[in-house]
C-alpha cells in the first residue's frame, strides 16, 4: 500500500450544511422535494420534473412510460459506445436494445448509420452528451421528426452546459439527468427527468405516483456514507479507499437489479444548495480544461469551453493509452479508461449481439483515456499530466472530439 497524494478520477463538493440539510429532510421530506421541483422547473424551463432514486432509474421511468404510450415499439437506438447504465435500464424496462455506431472526432452517432436502423418498431433513440460534449440535438430532433420517433435526451454527465445558447437537458422530447457521486453535483444517487410534453408527463405521472421511496435507514446510511466521501475524497485521503478492491471504485458493472424510486427528502435536502455548486463546479471544470489544453497543445474549442465531467484524451494507439494510464496512476493523476467496449460486449449481454461490429465504437474504448477535471485538481497535477501524455496524444482527434458539435 502506497501513500501518496491520490486524485480521484471524479469527485463533487459536498460540505457540511448540505449534510444538515439532509438530516433535516429526513423529517421534513416534502418541503424539500417540492422546493426542488419548483426550482428545477425555473432553472430548466420545463413544466413537469419528476424526482427519482438515480439515473438509471430516471431512465427506466421514461422507457416504461412511452411504451405504455406505443405499446407497439419495444426498440430503444443507443450509442454502442455509452455508460452501462443505458442497456441496463433498457433491459430492466423489457425493452430492446439496438446499438449504432459512434462517429469517435465527435462521440455522437453514426448518423448515417442511425438513419439506417429506424423501423416501425423504434420507440426512441437515445442521444448522450459525453463527458458534457453536446450531442447535435438540432440534427437529432430533425431526424425525431422526419422518422416519427422519440428523442430521449442522457444528459447525465452534462448538467450546466449548453448547446448553441439553449441549456442541455432541454432539448429532447424528454431528457435525464445523473445525481451520482461522479457528477455534476451529487446527493449520493438520484436521477432528474425533465419534459414540457404534456401528454409524456401524464404517462409517467401514472406510474411515478405509486413508486416508493427509500426507508429512513437507508437515507441515514447515504448520509454517513457521503460524510466519509466527503473526508476521503481529498487527495491526502484517497489513497486509502482507492486501494480496498471490494469497493469497487472505476469498474465498470452491468446491474439490470436497482431500485426505481422517488427521490426522497432526505436527498433532495443536501441538494438545498445545488444551483450554487453546479456553478462553482463547472466553473473549475472549465478553467481545468482550458489549462490542460494549454498544456496538451490543443486548440481551444471555438465555442468556448466545455465544463467537462473528464477531460477526454485520444492516445495515438491502444498501447499507447495502456502505458499512459498506468503511469498515470502510479504517480495518483485520476485517470481513467472509462468504458471497456462496446455494449455489444457486455458478457451479461453479448449473446443478443452475435456478429455484430461496431469499429468506431471499438477504436474509441481502445484509445480514449479521461484525466479529471474537479475542483480537486491543483497546477501542479495539470503540469504533471501534461508532461506525460503531450508526447503521444492525437491532438487533432481530440480538438475534434472536445469540439463536439456545439
Amino acid at each position: 500500500m502506497i501513500f501518496h497524494r491520490c486524485l480521484p478520477p471524479t469527485a463533487a463538493m459536498i460540505k457540511s450544511i448540505d449534510l444538515i440539510h439532509g438530516i433535516a429532510g429526513l423529517f421534513s421530506d416534502g418541503k424539500y422535494r417540492d422546493r426542488l421541483i419548483s426550482e428545477l422547473r425555473e432553472y430548466l424551463g420545463d413544466r413537469h420534473i419528476f424526482l427519482l432514486s438515480s439515473g438509471k432509474a430516471a431512465l427506466t421511468l421514461i422507457l416504461r412510460a412511452l411504451h405504455a404510450m406505443h405499446p407497439g415499439r419495444n426498440e430503444v437506438i443507443i450509442p454502442a459506445y455509452t455508460c452501462y447504465s443505458v442497456p441496463s435500464a433498457i433491459v430492466k424496462s423489457g425493452l430492446n436494445i439496438v446499438p449504432c455506431d459512434v462517429d469517435p472526432e465527435t462521440l455522437g452517432f453514426d448518423t448515417n448509420g442511425l438513419i439506417k436502423k429506424i423501423t416501425d418498431k423504434t420507440l426512441c433513440i437515445i442521444p448522450t452528451h459525453f463527458f458534457g460534449i453536446p450531442a447535435d440535438m438540432f440534427q437529432m430532433r430533425k431526424i425525431g421528426r422526419e422518422k416519427g420517433v422519440l428523442i430521449v435526451e442522457d444528459a447525465a454527465q452534462a448538467m450546466g452546459g449548453y448547446f448553441q445558447g439553449k441549456k442541455l437537458g432541454t432539448l429532447g422530447d424528454i431528457s435525464f439527468f445523473s445525481l451520482g457521486r461522479g457528477k455534476n453535483i451529487t446527493c449520493g444517487g438520484g436521477g432528474i427527468i425533465a419534459t414540457d410534453s404534456d401528454a409524456i408527463a401524464e404517462a409517467i405521472s401514472s406510474i411515478y405516483s405509486d413508486l416508493p421511496v427509500s426507508s429512513f435507514l437507508t437515507d441515514l446510511k447515504n448520509i454517513a456514507s457521503l460524510f466519509l466521501m466527503s473526508l476521503f475524497i481529498h487527495p491526502a485521503l484517497y489513497w486509502l479507499p482507492a486501494s480496498l478492491p471490494f469497493l469497487k471504485l472505476g469498474q465498470t458493472i452491468f446491474d439490470r437489479d436497482f431500485p426505481v424510486k422517488r427521490l426522497s427528502g432526505s436527498k433532495a435536502g443536501i441538494l438545498r444548495h445545488w444551483r450554487c455548486r453546479l456553478e462553482t463546479s463547472n466553473e473549475a471544470r472549465k478553467n481545468i480544461s482550458s489549462s490542460l489544453r494549454a498544456y496538451l497543445g490543443t486548440e481551444k474549442p471555438e465555442n468556448g469551453e466545455v465544463p467537462l465531467l473528464r477531460f477526454p484524451v485520444i492516445c495515438a494507439t491502444q498501447d499507447d493509452r495502456d502505458d499512459h494510464f498506468a503511469r498515470l496512476r502510479d504517480i495518483g493523476m485520476g485517470a481513467s479508461k472509462m468504458y471497456p467496449g462496446p455494449v455489444t460486449e457486455i458478457p451479461e449481454i453479448s449473446d443478443i449481439f452475435t456478429g455484430s461490429k461496431f469499429p468506431g465504437a471499438k477504436a474509441l474504448s481502445g484509445r480514449l483515456l479521461t484525466v479529471p477535471t474537479h475542483y480537486l485538481v491543483h497546477i501542479r497535477d495539470i503540469e504533471r499530466i501534461g508532461e506525460l501524455l503531450k508526447p503521444s496524444v492525437d491532438k487533432r482527434q481530440t480538438d475534434l472530439l472536445i469540439e463536439g458539435n456545439g
